[in-house]
């Protein structure tokens, strides 16, 4: 047993030999929360740039849950509950 960042966790655990299972800690009540969302920001100049890259997301997000779920990145929905490669169907075409 082990703690390390959920990224590289699940990148090497998905690595080993015999693999490796990821558990994220959600319900631990001392220390620091140990799940966070990850953002990225722009200028206040680049509204259009702003609003196009959240609308490429917004229409991919299936399609990038999916390539993170693929490195073994372990994701959660906005309820605390984990995404799976069931939950994650790309856009038919």
């Amino acid at each position: 047993a082990g703690v390390l960042w959920g990224p590289m966790a699940g990148f090497h655990a998905k690595q080993a030999e015999p693999p490796l299972r990821v558990t994220p800690l959600l319900s631990e009540t001392s220390g620091p929360r140990m799940t966070y969302r990850i953002g990225m920001g722009v200028r206040a100049a680049d509204q259009n740039w702003k609003r196009l890259l959240n609308r490429f997301i917004q229409d991919n997000q299936a399609e990038i849950n999916a390539i993170l779920l693929g490195y073994g990145v372990p994701l959660l929905d906005d309820s605390d509950r984990p995404i799976t490669a069931q939950v994650v169907a790309p856009k038919p075409y």
